[in-house]
This record gives structure tokens, sequence and C-alpha cells, in this order.
């Protein structure tokens, strides 16, 4: 790869200087977004690229690439491939998208008939989002883009976690995540998350949406506190044009039980929405389970054989569409229930070009868990060598 990448530079990077950087279309806290000419795919892209190389900014680059390596869906920015070397090169490259903020292009229409489309388009990708087991976690006007043709395109997921497997996967994070003024009651109270969690936001958006303000304003402090304590006022007491079905539909998302809130149907329903939401790809894992026994069955003897001490090493294969990642699933669930034993899960892309990729997962998520114990735990577990390691990955 070429020398690192840096905010505002122009020229080429990657393999053989595969991407050339045409213009600045963005920057956030994290990183800076590129239009790039691809000569392998021969189309424009956007890059994005890291403001600064450390462990954090390469671990929110990486989750929010693999949130979306196996989702699809018109509402969801398409991802491409994800870079990155031993000398600090690190950036994915995506769907090149252009046009306006959510906000900006909702309230220029008058008739609410912008903002009903726009918002039918970001429930459906939304919902699929969680029908994938994901959740946004950041839902805010910027992360949304209206298109020249009207297409909502949701974006940055950086923040993404996992909806049912937060423990097996330990994604949980040790810290309040997020842009404040968008993150519901529960988010706030750090309790546990679920669909409803992005629905509040959701319900934030509409409510600047019609109002043209936020539902609580006042410093950080305040405004977690009175999510916790009252309602914000009715959108209709600020503008008495805003048609009443919004008004009610605003005022359910928002509501500080997330078991009050609407899911995706209902919303879809209160919009005037023709169709139900498409199901995602790939589909949600089922809830029974049937067989296998004999399988599950040697992976719980490879487990005892791993905790006696030895190196064990269980190879599962079979045809594709057979149920291997599925079994898989299955046998650490039923290991994760016993609080003694820490599940490590990680899988090979095959659209990144990241050193040993293999094992990049693992040690993530080998990170999060030891961030989550206490100091004197940590250096207890920890080798001599852990400086080699921190250079490798």
């Amino acid at each position: 790869m070429s020398a690192r990448l840096r905010p505002g530079e122009s020229g080429t990077v990657g393999v053989g200087g595969r991407f050339r950087l045409e213009r600045k279309l963005g920057a956030g806290s994290m990183g800076v977004v590129h239009a790039a000419w691809d000569d392998v795919r021969g189309a424009r892209v956007a890059l994005k690229a890291l403001h600064h190389i450390d462990a954090e900014g390469i671990y929110h680059l990486k989750r929010e690439f693999r949130s979306l390596a196996d989702v699809c869906h018109p509402n969801l920015v398409a991802l491409h491939e994800l870079f990155g070397d031993e000398d600090g090169t690190w950036f994915l490259t995506m769907e090149l998208c252009e046009g306006e903020d959510f906000l900006t292009y909702v309230r220029a229409d008058p008739t609410f008939g912008r903002l009903r489309r726009a918002l039918r388009q970001l429930v459906a990708a939304v919902d699929v989002l969680h029908r994938a087991g994901k959740l946004h976690r950041d839902i805010k006007p910027s992360n949304a883009l209206v298109t020249r043709d009207g297409r909502v395109v949701l974006l940055d997921f950086g923040l993404v976690t996992d909806i049912a497997l937060t423990r097996l996967f330990h994604t949980l994070e040790p810290r309040l995540v997020g842009t404040p003024a968008y993150l519901s009651p529960e988010q706030a109270a750090a309790e546990p998350l679920g669909p409803a969690t992005d629905y509040y936001a959701i319900g934030a958006l509409l409510y600047q949406a019609l109002t043209g303000v936020l539902p609580y304003d006042g410093s950080l402090l305040d405004v977690l506190r009175a999510k916790q304590l009252r309602d914000p006022p009715s959108p209709c007491s600020l503008d008495p044009a805003i048609p009443e079905a919004l008004d009610r539909l605003c005022r359910a998302l928002l509501a500080r039980d997330p078991a009050a809130r609407p899911s995706a149907t209902e919303v879809l329903a209160a919009l005037g929405a023709d169709e139900p939401p498409a199901p995602a790809a790939p589909a949600a894992p089922p809830t029974t389970w049937v067989g296998r026994t004999s399988e599950l069955e040697a992976l719980g003897q490879a487990f005892a054989a791993a905790k006696g001490g030895r190196t064990v090493v269980t190879l599962v294969h079979g045809g594709s569409g057979v149920g291997k990642s599925a079994l898989v699933r299955r046998a650490l669930e039923e290991l994760a229930r016993d609080e003694d034993t820490v599940v490590l899960a990680g899988r090979c892309y095959e659209r990144e070009l990241v050193p040993y990729r293999g094992l990049d997962a693992v040690i993530d998520a080998l990170t999060r868990h030891l961030a989550r114990l206490p100091a004197a735990a940590v250096d207890a577990l920890l080798p001599r060598d852990t400086e080699a390691l921190t250079r490798v990955f």
C-alpha cells in the first residue's frame, strides 16, 4: 500500500495506487470521507479514512464495515472493501451517495409529503438492520442522507452492536455512546437496549423535522435527566399546523418506556405505507433447534478438553447451507450460559485486506473483554509479550 492517508490529502492510495482521491466530501470526529475513483471497479466510490491511527479508531472502522458485511438493502449504504496494514493505512470504501441530510430535505416541503416518504424509507432501513440482529445506536440527521432522486440512505455504522448476542460476543460498551440529543432514556441510564432504542432516535429526528427544535434542550446532564423524568411538549403544542397523525406517532416513538414505542410495522401503518417492511438478508436464526445432538456433543467434548488445559482445534465442515454457522452459534450460546466461561467469536470477511484477518475479529473480542475487567485482573491475565501482540494487532 502507499503511505498513510491523511485528511485532505490528494493523490492515490491502495495497492498499486488503485484509488485516486478526487475531493473531500466531509469529515466527522473520527474520519474524513473522500470521493475517489476506483480503478478496479471502474467507478467512483466514497473512501473513508481515519483522522488518527489509534486502537479505538481502527476498531470502530472495522466494526462499521463488518456490521453490514452480509446485509443488503437500498436504504442502507453499500460497503465495498476494508483495507489496513501495519504501516498505518486504514480505510474502507463504500457506495458514493450524494445529497442532503434528512432534516434539510424534509423541512423544505411544508406539506409533510417528503417527510412521510423519507420516514418510511428510514424505518424500512432500520427494520432490516434489526432483523439482521443489529442496533444502529446513532441515528441522527447527518447519518441519514437523501439522494437527488429521493432515496434515503442510512450511514455510519461505527456504533452498531448486536441485539441478542451482546453477552456472547462481548459488544457492550463500558461508557455512554451516541449523540446525546437522540439517545433513548434507556441508553442514558445504561439499561439493556433493543430495537425500541433506535425508534426513540427516529422519534427525536421526527420531532425536529416537525418543529425545527429538539425535544429537550439544556446542558448534557439536563437533557439526559429530563429524558428520565418527563415527556417533551407535544409537537402540535409548538405548531398547530402539524397533522394529528404525525403528532401522535412522534409522541409514541418518544415514549420513555421502550415497550410502549411502536414497531416498524406500526410506524409504517401510521405513515400510510402500502407494504410491510422487507425481511433482511440473511434471515434471523431460527428460534427452535432440532437434531445435531452428536455434533453438539463433539463440540462440548472439545470444550471440556480445552478447559482441561489442552489446545483443541475443531473443524466443522459440510456443504453450503447445511447449517454450519448455526451449529457453531448454538454451541457457543450453550457454553456462554456458564458465567465463568468467556466466549470470544469472530469470522473472516472476504472483502477485507487486513493483517491476520482470520484472527483479527477474535483479538478484537478479547480486547473488549479485557477492557471491561478491573486493572488488577487484567494484569494477572496478560502474558509478558503483550507489547509484541499490540504491534501485530
